[in-house]
């Protein structure tokens, strides 16, 4: 770290350069001034869930269960891979913690309001955790994502602390924190998430908190390499992790608007720094835009598919529409019904119905860290109103099991047969793609759109699962059918997964048929749907009860399954 009086020079010398906030921190003043009072009085959320902010337990403790992880230990003795076992809990919860956006509506109220109590309190969490995680020991330093997050809050926070004068404590801060930066931008440097295959968000992550890092402290005498280099990367890993439709190559609509903050993050810092970036950058940043509200909808809903750990930057506004910018493509209407063919994601709509069907590569270069065993599952939506839904996440590595019950088969909106899954789960990191799931057909017209596709999952059975949907625009009613094939005597079931906003006296089922606020279901003659109750992860870590609907067959050889919804 630079001597006292290099990090006293630096901090004068970027004080005197004036740093520029975000836009997008001075946002939402209402919402953001009672986060920051609630702060104050001692609690902030985690994940939705209320969070004590005591010093120091904050930095070990998990919110949710108490549970501490050591302070002491150096960055690479850590496992977090079988916590379970080890009797640890999910340190998502605590990484999250770490990252400080929790802690940026503090400064934000500072700078809307100027009173003094908001940075004293920014100040105080922030040199607290530097007392208590030094560099590379403790949870906090176990990967560079999390690192580099947590400086680009920090340079947020001091950018907001330093544009308003009057803050008695901002030269001495300023000093501690410019040093605390370098440290973490010298450790993401050093310790890059790239590998050979299958690189992530977590790669992304690294090179746009160097990038900010760069341009937040041009003073620091790696800023030129690093501006440089992660710039370069960047440009290069927005190709190889975004596929020829524009979707972030992750399998996860979720991680693809986490990616799309990261570049959006990029772009707000170069424009506050005055550094023009290439003209491709911006390209390649309004096509996963344009895909981004293609897939939210006017609703401007994430459909959920695959995972979705709840990370976000808070750097895009809440109408999906303000994301996009002329790309010279042909815009992707989100009222309108999408074909992403080499994502394998498409969306039928009407002018009152919506139908999400997927159908494509698990993502990650085969890898699939992030996807589900969601083939030809659906989501719909109901005059706004969420109908068939996606389960969520729940967790990650302290509960393996529940890892997998919620990217299973049967927790999806589609056919289950024989209690087997459409792709093994070995590995609560990855899952192997068995399926070759396929659009055959895809028709859109005024009248309607038209999809089927098909996989071939379920082993060891060589086994098929088709799906027919025919989506009526005028009569704003989803058409299905089902068709599965194997060999010898089988049980299946169909699972549609309701939105949990629906009470057990809200639905009706009536022998083949299902009325429920904001439409029906229909299902042929001779199938008598089963209301059961299952989970619903609303956020990461959290469950909630849900209902889903059943149908359970048994066949031999092949069997057909039609079905339907009717809005109203």
């Amino acid at each position: 770290l630079p001597p006292e009086a290099d990090a006293a020079r630096c901090a004068a010398d970027w004080l005197a350069a004036s740093p520029s906030a975000l836009s997008s921190d001075l946002e939402d003043a209402p919402s953001l001034l009672a986060e920051a009072d609630a702060i104050l009085r001692g609690t902030t959320a985690i994940f939705g869930e209320p969070c004590a902010v005591d010093l120091p337990a904050l930095w070990h403790r998990d919110p949710r269960t108490g549970a501490e992880w050591p302070s002491e230990i150096h960055f690479t003795r850590f496992n977090v891979f079988h916590p379970a076992r080890d009797g640890v809990t999910d340190i998502r919860r605590l990484w999250e913690v770490g990252r400080f956006g929790w802690a940026l509506p503090l400064a934000r109220a500072w700078r809307l309001t100027g009173r003094e109590e908001y940075a004293a309190a920014w100040a105080r969490f922030a040199r607290d955790f530097l007392a208590r995680n030094p560099p590379e020991f403790g949870p906090h330093w176990l990967n560079a994502m999390e690192v580099a997050l947590r400086a680009v809050s920090w340079a947020r926070a001091l950018a907001l602390l330093a544009a308003r004068p009057g803050f008695s404590d901002c030269a001495p801060l300023l000093r501690e924190m410019l040093s605390a930066l370098l440290a973490h931008g010298r450790f993401v440097r050093t310790h890059l998430e790239w590998t050979p295959y299958g690189r992530t968000n977590h790669y992304l992550a690294d090179l746009a908190g160097l990038f900010v890092l760069s341009l937040f402290v041009p003073q620091f005498r790696e800023a030129d390499e690093w501006r440089a280099r992660s710039l370069r990367t960047l440009l290069a890993e927005m190709e190889i992790q975004t596929d020829a439709d524009g979707f972030h190559a992750e399998a996860s609509t979720a991680y693809h608007r986490f990616a799309l903050e990261l570049y959006r993050l990029v772009e707000k810092a170069a424009t506050a720094a005055r550094r023009p970036l290439p003209a491709a950058f911006g390209e390649r940043t309004a096509r996963l835009a344009r895909v981004d509200a293609a897939l939210r909808g006017a609703e401007d809903l994430d459909p959920r598919i695959g995972d979705d750990d709840s990370g976000t930057l808070n750097l895009l506004p809440r109408d999906a529409k303000a994301t996009t910018r002329n790309t010279g493509e042909p815009p992707l209407d989100p009222r309108e019904s999408v074909a992403l063919k080499a994502s394998g994601l498409y969306v039928l709509r009407s002018a009152r119905l919506s139908c999400h069907v997927a159908c494509g590569p698990n993502g990650q270069q085969g890898v699939g860290g992030h996807a589900h065993n969601d083939k030809l599952a659906v989501v719909l939506r109901a005059d706004g109103r969420p109908i068939v839904v996606e389960r969520g996440t729940c967790g990650y590595s302290a509960d393996p099991a529940t890892r997998d019950r919620f990217r299973s088969t049967a927790m999806h909106s589609t056919l289950a047969l024989d209690g087997l899954e459409q792709s093994r789960l070995r590995d609560w990191r990855k899952l192997a793609d068995e399926t070759r799931a396929r659009c055959l057909t895809w028709k859109d017209s005024e009248a309607e759109t038209l999809f089927a596709g098909e996989h071939r999952g379920f082993r060891p059975f060589r086994a098929r699962h088709g799906r027919t949907l025919r989506l009526d625009k005028r009569r704003h009613r989803l058409l299905a059918m089902d068709e599965i094939e194997a060999a010898g005597d089988h049980r299946a079931a169909l699972f549609l997964h309701l939105d949990p906003s629906f009470s057990p006296q809200a639905v009706v089922v009536r022998e083949n048929r299902v009325e429920l606020p904001g439409g029906r279901f229909l299902f042929e003659e001779g199938l008598a749907p089963e209301l059961i109750e299952v989970s619903h992860s609303p956020v990461y870590g959290g469950r909630v009860p849900a209902l889903a609907l059943r149908l359970r067959f048994a066949f031999q050889g092949r069997r057909r399954l039609a079905w339907e919804f009717q809005v109203g």
